[in-house]
């Protein structure tokens, strides 16, 4: 995974120097914004957005505006000033391949996001570590920091930074020649960034997995990954990786003797590195030429090319390419039948090789995964205790919960029972007082009857008096 996009701050003030300098993109009426009186802040701004045009297209100009503006975030002593800058810097340093130097200001940054104590800026800067040690050769180094940003990522639960992470520990495991180890963790990046619907990894993940297919000669099913990466790159506009693929695809190439397919992917990526001076892809380039025509038979231009990519490497400390330049060219001095030179390249080769991937950096890089999986599985375990512990709780809760409800139910079925027999009761008492009122009224009605004969029967003794 490569230094594609600077981190969340860098880019926050991007966008609001777009926006302060009344969104004038173009380069000259940046420019000319730079020639008025403006505050200090603002010019900061105006320079790492100029720097950002130029990158690509004047790479010594993008790197001299940075100067300027890292000149004024010092005199003014603004940590914001000064992280935008390093991370402008360190983006510049590393697509020129200069990785000693992208390491000094990644380092800085570091420095910067622990002393504000921000977790996700400093698993970024953990993250451009690891890439700059990797791109150096420091497998075991790479290995650390990128372990480290997989924990602080799980930690603050970034999916995005831990799909990152998984990449980038594959990258290593490939350099190391780990293919399953790396595959296993670029299955898990893209399952991650699957769920979180980000489109962006699938195309380093593609790139990954293109050069392991590669490296292991299934060159249909590299072409096929590295050609559907470059689709996704230009499509999601992820500029930096492209020239890396192209290369790819020129190894690729060569490997089925295809030389003019190789020669023109490699003429493409050197176009894209020569804009930036991107020293450390350019010696890449020389090198894979250089394999082309010793292939073809051309020693000459061969050893023109892959002298060349040697001392470009040396320059810039980059290890791993010498390495290779000094391989090939103990194979060329052998085909010259210069044995005595082919002897001493090779031996140095040999020893640089060792120095890169030795037993030890094996051992702590194995010792480094055996702790981190090991730390993954104590995670692991809290949870699932956690999570136990919580499932004990909620069942606990439930049976008090269900008790409850049982004893409510009884106590209702109680209080309708006793509800039901007192209307029952209620009902009887009704139905006796209704039959006593009836029986009152009939006994009335009788009484009256007897009245009735009573007044009768008085009335005729009166009469008969």
């Amino acid at each position: 995974m490569s230094k594609s996009t600077l981190p969340f701050l860098a880019n926050l003030l991007i966008i609001f120097s777009s926006i302060a300098v009344s969104a004038q993109t173009s380069i000259d009426s940046l420019e000319n914004h730079l020639k008025k009186e403006v505050k200090d802040s603002l010019k900061i701004r105006t320079l790492v957005t100029l720097s950002a045009e130029y990158q690509y297209i004047n790479y010594p100009k993008s790197l001299s505006f940075a100067n300027q503006a890292l000149k004024i975030s010092n005199q003014k002593g603004w940590d914001w000033a000064k992280a935008l800058c390093y991370s402008r810097k360190s983006y510049l340093y590393s697509i020129n391949g200069d990785f000693i130097s992208a390491l000094t200001y990644d380092q800085d940054l570091l420095k910067l996001a622990v002393s504000l104590k921000d977790s996700t800026q400093i698993a970024a800067y953990l993250n451009f570590l690891g890439f700059d040690y990797e791109e150096l050769g420091e497998f075991d180094e790479a290995y650390y920091y990128f372990s480290q940003t997989y924990r602080i990522s799980v930690a603050i639960k970034d999916s995005l930074k831990i799909s990152n992470a998984c990449i980038n520990l594959a990258s290593v495991f490939k350099e190391l020649g780990q293919y399953e180890e790396a595959l296993k963790y670029l299955d898990i990046s893209r399952e991650i960034s699957l769920k979180i619907k980000e489109p962006s990894a699938e195309a380093y993940i593609l790139d990954e997995a293109g050069d392991i297919y590669q490296r292991r000669d299934q060159l249909g099913k590299a072409e096929e990954a590295l050609l559907l990466s470059i689709q996704l790159t230009r499509k999601q506009k992820q500029y930096i990786l492209e020239p890396e693929l192209l290369k790819k695809l020129g190894e690729v190439a060569l490997k089925q003797s295809k030389f003019s397919k190789a020669f023109a992917y490699y003429d493409s990526a050197m176009k894209i590195y020569a804009k930036s001076n991107n020293l450390f892809g350019i010696t890449q380039i020389k090198l894979g030429r250089g394999k082309v025509f010793l292939q073809q038979g051309k020693l000459d231009s061969a050893l023109r090319l892959t002298e060349e990519s040697r001392a470009l490497a040396n320059s810039i400390n980059a290890r791993k390419a010498e390495s290779e330049s000094l391989n090939q060219l103990a194979s060329l001095a052998e085909l010259k039948k210069d044995f005595q030179n082919a002897l001493h390249y090779y031996k140095s080769a040999k020893a640089l090789s060792d120095s890169i991937v030795s037993r030890e950096t094996l051992a702590r890089t194995f010792q480094n995964q055996l702790r981190f999986e090991t730390k993954n599985k104590d995670t692991e375990i809290a949870e699932l205790t956690a999570f136990k512990n919580q499932q004990t709780r909620a069942i606990k809760q439930e049976e008090f919960i269900r008790n409850i409800l049982v004893v409510a139910m009884a106590l209702t079925a109680i209080v309708l029972f006793t509800v039901y027999r007192s209307g029952q009761r209620r009902l009887r008492i009704n139905k006796l007082l209704l039959e006593h009122q009836e029986e009152i009224k009939q006994r009335a009605i009788e009484l009256e009857q007897l009245n009735k004969v009573k007044d009768k029967f008085f009335s005729i003794i009166s009469h008969d008096l």
